[in-house]
């Protein structure tokens, strides 16, 4: 039959799936063929001789018949009567008839007869092949007050059609290998190509996804739109955990239904409901009552009582009604950025990437990280365990607002996302730094000069495209004044103004999806709340409608569940974003947003005139000795921050005091770089253990390479060689003066190429405010 879960179902297939009742071998005997007069039927003949029952008889005795097979069974007609005293006399049920995987005998009374829609050459050379007693065949058994139309279809098109989706065929497969047919799974997975045999084989090598999928095997209806290509993608994407909440999901939605009546979830009703939001959406509650009401979901389910409840429990749901669909649906919303959290893991990595994540976890503390805007950042108590989680849910959401590309649709403007491939990668990796992970690739990707690259793609892709050929120090200088205009923007970023609404009682146009991506004019404007304490620190009101940023919300607990981190945010000092707004409101302002974000950064006196970002490797800018750099240091009041002097670059960093960035950047230096201070007189070398609390205690380090061409400085050096290590630094002429000590090769090299009539190094922020004035 025609695919019945997408939006081009007709109606005649939709009738066909509200009259199945099931499958069941029935004697030949009690099966009546159509008058071939009638309308579509295929003419028989007089005789098996000359027909193409003749051809299906030498086919039965060559290689004999697969009655088993699904592919070969009949629609045939039943009354409602009929079906319930055959069920009554076979000691069989509605639900072992509609499950398919080992149809019953059905018992008839020796008058009756079930007209047969379709296949009377199988069923004539099904009567000459078998002998007396052996005469039965497999139907599919349609209520009798099936309407003419789904007659007609069924008649003319179901020969000619894929009976089987991948779904109904793994369905089938699963059932035969957990009851040992061995034989009978062999020949379902014949029906497959070898590539699709292998991408199921792949998925059942995960213990924990086959055991979800395999508690959902009872309800046939979810299996209808299952393609192969979601066990491809659950598999490649390596989120078993995740994949394996979702399933557990899927199951507490249709446990509803006991074990005797799973199969009585069909197809048609599962697309009915599916994405439906009750716990939203007052239009949705309706419509659920009055599917049920009209008996356009579960048709087969008689009991008046059953339906009453099933119905009660599905307005209780909690957020959307998932299916199998919408888990592979959702998984295209997600496959893109958990594309990018494999990123920032080696290639090789092994296990899951959540379990590769959390080994890159390096907050050991009481404390959760909190991201409260793209740059700001709170802390809050909280166990390891909590944290770790709170952590990876969050370098998610980061990687949705980066790397989701949304459906277009005529309210969207130009597509937002096209510099993704340059920053996302690197700017995910600095926001896993700040929520507390460190690996050699974060490490690598956040020390990338995004800015850079960025202007630097502008500018020759526009001269590639109108034809410039400019000269290359006036296309450099071009890049850096655009660099410096594009590190000021990172002073202004988008905050959300207040507390999202889940709900609304205005019908959006265009509606927003249930699944799958979101489209861009809504994505658009829910970004700015992808964060944690908008999804998960909030009880959403009922409207009339869901907002696409309910969706998104209940996706992410779809993934990645809902109790711990929500329980944990409920927990915290009440906030702004625990205020409630009326269903359909604009958001409430947040009076107070300075609440929940850090404060303004402060220079690091002497290291820099103008306030640089924390976490990050900074150039010292300023021509002063180090005498004067220091000296301007501990007179500074200010005791938040710690800096990490890099003296043999001439580089520096600096942290806000209780940083998580602090204790990451600590452990991707100390593997090729020792740390340093002053006790009295000496330098001090600090173990890996202490530099962290010796960094808190004395906020200013000195940090140098282990080895390197040239590198005179040692774990062993003194203060004084320290200090005449960074004197030889020229406040004048920004360069390293001649000595014996440190003079690199590099360093003599650029000496050499040196041009006479430079006065000094010109630093690129130096030439753009000159030319400014």
């Amino acid at each position: 039959m025609e695919d019945i879960w997408n939006h081009t179902a007709n109606l005649e297939t939709i009738e066909a799936i509200r009259h199945f009742r099931g499958y069941a071998k029935i004697d030949i005997s009690h099966l009546q063929l159509e008058n071939d007069s009638v309308l579509g039927s295929r003419p028989l003949g007089q005789n098996v001789e000359g027909q193409n029952a003749l051809r299906l008889l030498k086919i039965f005795e060559s290689v004999g018949c697969d009655r088993e097979d699904h592919g070969n069974y009949v629609p045939v007609l039943i009354s409602q009567n009929t079906l319930n005293q055959a069920m009554n006399d076979s000691r069989t049920t509605q639900d072992m008839l509609l499950s398919g995987i080992e149809p019953p005998d059905l018992i008839l009374k020796h008058d009756t007869s079930l007209l047969c829609l379709q296949g009377k050459s199988r069923l004539r050379a099904a009567q000459e092949f078998f002998a007396p007693g052996e005469r039965w065949w497999g139907a599919r058994l349609y209520l009798d007050s099936l309407p003419a139309a789904a007659r007609d279809r069924l008649r003319e098109k179901y020969s000619n059609e894929q009976n089987f989706s991948d779904g109904d065929i793994y369905r089938n497969l699963r059932c035969h290998q957990l009851r040992g047919n061995v034989s009978r799974a062999e020949s379902w997975w014949a029906r497959w190509s070898s590539e699709k045999c292998r991408h199921v084989r792949q998925m059942q090598k995960q213990v924990r996804l086959i055991t979800q999928f395999d508690q959902l095997l009872p309800y046939v209806g979810l299996w209808a739109p299952v393609n192969v290509k979601l066990f491809r993608r659950v598999v490649g994407s390596r989120c078993y955990e995740e994949s394996n909440n979702y399933l557990k999901q899927i199951y507490k939605v249709w446990s509803v239904f006991p074990c005797d009546a799973a199969a009585l979830v069909d197809a048609q009703s599962v697309y009915l409901l599916e994405g439906l939001m009750p716990a939203y959406s007052l239009v949705d509650r309706k419509r659920i009552q009055d599917l049920m009401s009209n008996r356009e979901i579960f048709p087969a389910l008689m009991d008046s009582e059953r339906r009453s409840n099933i119905l009660e429990c599905l307005l209780q749901t909690s957020g959307r009604i998932l299916s199998l669909h919408t888990f592979s649906q959702d998984w295209l919303y997600l496959e893109l950025p958990g594309r990018a959290l494999r990123g920032l893991l080696p290639k090789n990595f092994g296990g899951s990437v959540r379990n590769a994540m959390l080994k890159k976890y390096v907050n050991t503390g009481n404390s959760c990280i909190i991201q409260t805007s793209a740059a700001d950042y709170r802390t809050a108590p909280g166990d390891l365990e909590v944290a770790s989680h709170m952590s990876y849910v969050q370098l998610w959401l980061c990687a949705i607002r980066l790397f989701v590309i949304p459906l277009r649709d005529s309210h969207a403007p130009e597509n937002v996302h096209t510099f993704s491939s340059i920053r996302g990668l690197p700017l995910l990796a600095d926001q896993a730094k700040s929520l507390g992970f460190a690996s050699t690739e974060i490490e690598k990707l956040s020390h990338q000069d995004i800015n850079n690259d960025t202007c630097r793609y502008f500018m020759e892709h526009m001269c590639q495209v109108e034809l410039y050929e400019p000269d290359p120090n006036l296309l450099r200088q071009a890049t850096r004044k655009i660099q410096h205009i594009l590190e000021q923007l990172h002073k202004g970023r988008k905050i959300a103004d207040g507390v999202p609404a889940f709900s609304t009682n205005v019908k959006s146009d265009p509606q927003c999806r249930r699944y799958n991506r979101p489209l861009a004019s809504h994505i658009q404007n829910d970004r700015c709340y992808f964060f944690i304490q908008h999804i998960y620190g909030l009880h959403p009101s009922v409207a009339q409608y869901p907002t696409s940023l309910a969706v998104t919300r209940e996706v992410i607990f779809s993934f990645f569940g809902k109790e711990l981190i929500y329980n944990q945010l409920l927990d915290l000092p009440e906030s702004p974003f625990h205020e409630e707004h009326p269903s359909g409101s604009p958001g409430i302002p947040v009076e107070q947003p300075t609440l929940l974000i850090e404060p303004t950064v402060p220079q690091a006196s002497g290291f820099e005139d103008f306030s640089g970002e924390v976490n990050k490797k900074l150039d010292i800018v300023v021509n002063r000795s180090i005498e004067e750099m220091l000296k301007a240091w501990h007179a500074s009041p200010n005791n938040d921050l710690i800096v990490f002097y890099m003296f043999s670059s001439r580089q520096f960093y600096k942290f806000w005091n209780d940083d998580l960035a602090l204790r990451s950047t600590i452990f991707s230096l100390s593997k090729d770089h020792f740390f340093m201070h002053h006790v009295g007189k000496m330098g001090q070398s600090l173990p890996d253990e202490k530099i962290l609390e010796v960094a808190k205690e004395k906020r200013l380090l000195f940090v140098g390479p282990r080895t390197g061409p040239g590198i005179a400085i040692t774990t062993s050096a003194s203060v004084d060689d320290i200090m005449g290590y960074m004197s030889m630094h020229d406040s004048k002429t920004g360069k390293r003066k001649a000595g014996n000590i440190t003079r690199t090769r590099q360093e003599e090299e650029e000496e050499k190429q040196d041009d006479p009539k430079r006065t000094r190094d010109v630093h690129p922020l130096d030439i753009i405010e000159e030319d400014e004035l």
